[in-house]
């Protein structure tokens, strides 16, 4: 991106002495501020003045910020069209809504309401403590966590592996069990030299979003939010037809008149055009109240990074003012990013009802090879459409890690990202993600306590549910729980990953120790990055 579009963000002040060619190879220059990338957030929290807290680092005096600057609101049209958006949903609730068709006319919430007050409250309450504790943990041993994640991958490979063969006993089965368990001790063979790097860049995620655990209250607020706003969506959704009402794509019709057969036709249901605009609303909705705290815990670590004593509580500076941006700011930049994953999840839902609708008809047609071969297109289209998503959605991430730390709009964040990592010769660090091992383990061992505290519940007569109900419900809560703070670590990973690519040498005053471990690992495992030299020009 040339530097000229790059000026237009406006509110960090850059070293004119900074070249590109400087800042591609030297970790002591910040490679955003070199490429006059003047996001509006960065070090925004610091309790020092620019020149007293960056002296020496690349960063120019901060007699040159002007003195009318305040943070720009970015993308701002995408913001107001989902507020529009919401403003609409709200209309269409206030006139069509209702739950007829959809709950007993004799249902009794108050039955069973107390029990899950129980079930509910304490599987949050053990998941939220279980997680928390397990990334201290995690965060004083990540090496040996990982390690021993990956011997559990092997040894999960053997069990399964072993009930395939005992259930389907042949040798075509043996010999794939046999190729299966291969692989998987091959590949964690070959993976060791990634543990150390992941293991550092795992642990100053932990730690940092640990020392400010407010970020986990935020996520699950917001999923609660998330969760309210979909029972609102089908409330409204059921009022205007698009559920239960839904008719087929392929459909017949009876001629009396002529042989008094039912004959075969193709058409659009009209629900069709109704449904796309609500699924996008619901997608879209669940989207941009997930990457809200994405974007915080993305500015919560940037803060830690460069500015630990800004972030180092429950609910510090670095907290709030990272989810205040994230509300303001950010927030035409998030809702862009959310409509682009929304499209796509709304056509691929299309897409599946469609090819389940073919393949119903071909039952009962007598055209059956007609209805399969539009069973196949679509399952087609949705394949595709899938594996779009999952890469947009996995390089949103890495955008809005961006837009938190450093409050550029989201089509400047995506190609920045990709052209840091270029440039600083790291490129291969994107496909790096051992550390998911780790929060899968944190997950199934916090499902696992909710599901024994469930059936505690149940055993002690507590609440008047069966054992498998309280059970199923407690792992469930416990699994929602642990997938939230999950993902907010796995984002945690990825900004401590942006910002010590971005400026190492600032890191390293903020946290030496971790910085170091990182800059040997990079140079063990990521080669091709030794004309950045981050070991050597870091550590001395």
């Amino acid at each position: 991106m040339p530097p000229a579009k790059l000026s237009e963000y406006g509110s960090i002040p850059v070293a004119n002495t900074v070249t590109d060619e400087a800042a591609a190879t030297d970790p002591n220059i910040s490679w955003v501020q070199a490429h006059q990338v003047r996001g509006d957030y960065m070090f925004a929290s610091v309790s020092e003045t620019p020149d007293e807290k960056f002296a020496g680092t690349g960063f120019a005096p901060a007699e040159t910020l002007p003195s009318s600057f305040s943070p720009k609101f970015r993308d701002v049209p995408f913001g107001l069209l989902f507020l529009a958006h919401l403003a609409v949903m709200g209309w269409l609730g206030s006139k069509s809504g209702t739950w007829h068709g959809l709950l007993s006319d004799h249902l009794n919430p108050s039955i069973g309401a107390q029990d899950m007050v129980y079930i509910i409250g304490g599987s949050l309450v053990i998941s939220f403590l279980v997680n928390l504790g397990l990334g201290i943990v995690t965060a004083r041993f990540p090496e040996f966590a990982i390690s021993t994640c990956l011997i559990a991958s092997i040894l999960n490979s053997i069990v399964i592996s072993v009930v395939l063969v005992l259930t389907v006993p042949s040798i075509l089965t043996f010999l794939l069990c046999f190729l299966i368990i291969m692989t998987s001790g091959w590949y964690v063979r070959t993976i060791q030299w990634f543990i150390p790097f992941s293991a550092a860049t795992l642990k100053l995620g932990l730690k940092g979003l640990t020392a400010n655990w407010g970020t986990y209250v935020v996520s699950i607020l917001l999923a609660g939010a998330g969760v309210a706003f979909s029972v609102f969506w089908v409330y409204v959704a059921n009022g205007i037809g698009c559920i239960g009402r839904v008719e087929r794509v392929i459909d017949y019709e009876y001629d009396p008149v002529s042989d008094g057969n039912y004959h075969y036709k193709r058409r659009i249901d009209g629900k069709i055009f109704l449904l796309f605009p609500m699924l996008i609303s619901l997608f879209w909705t669940i989207t941009v109240l997930m990457n809200i705290s994405q974007t915080t815990v993305a500015g919560v670590i940037g803060t830690y990074a460069f500015d630990k004593p800004s972030a180092s509580s429950c609910c510090s500076r670095g907290v709030t003012q990272s989810l205040c941006r994230s509300l303001t700011n950010s927030f035409g930049s998030i809702c862009f990013g959310s409509l682009l994953n929304a499209i796509l999840s709304a056509l691929r839902v299309l897409a599946e009802l469609a090819r389940e609708s073919a393949i119903e008809d071909g039952r009962s047609s007598n055209d059956d090879e007609c209805a399969c071969c539009l069973a196949c297109v679509f399952c087609c289209v949705q394949c595709i459409l899938s594996c779009i998503e999952d890469l947009v959605q996995y390089f949103n991430q890495w955008a809005f890690i961006f837009v938190g730390v450093y409050g550029c709009g989201f089509l400047e964040s995506g190609e920045l990202v990709l052209n840091l990592f270029e440039e600083r010769g790291c490129t291969a660090i994107l496909s790096d993600s051992l550390a998911r091992y780790v929060l899968v383990a944190m997950v199934i061992f916090s499902v696992a306590l909710c599901g024994i505290f469930g059936a505690l519940l149940a055993a002690f007569k507590v609440v008047s549910f069966s054992v498998w109900a309280t059970v199923g419900i407690s792992a469930f809560v416990g699994f929602i729980i642990s997938a939230i703070m999950v993902n907010k670590i796995q984002g945690a990973v990825k900004a401590i990953i942006v910002c010590y690519v971005d400026h190492p040498s600032q890191m390293h005053k903020c946290h030496p120790a971790d910085t170091e471990a990182m800059a040997s690992a990079i140079a063990l495992v990521f080669p091709e990055a030794t004309h950045f030299n981050v070991c050597h020009s870091v550590v001395v």
